[in-house]
């Protein structure tokens, strides 16, 4: 709700309601839920911005997911030895 404009961060751990987070209150809706903050378009833009971050992430290869973590852990101790 912070992204999306209803709520502002006063201090660590304090949120204040916005004038725009009131009026959503006003409208009586049975949930706040994604679909609803999707229509704030500075949610829609964090929203892209995650997206678009977590594309660009490494793949990782194919001989990593192959393997156990205990397989990979002894690999790993082995290249240390």
């Amino acid at each position: 709700m912070h992204k999306a404009g209803l709520l502002e961060s006063r201090r660590r751990g304090w949120m204040r309601i916005t004038p725009q987070g009131v009026e959503v209150l006003r409208q009586g809706l049975p949930r706040l839920d994604v679909p609803l903050l999707e229509r704030f378009e500075s949610f829609r833009a964090f929203r892209a911005q995650r997206s678009a971050a977590s594309s660009s992430a490494p793949e990782i290869p194919d001989t990593i997911t192959d393997r156990t973590p205990q397989e990979l852990l002894e690999q790993v101790h082995g290249q240390l030895q």
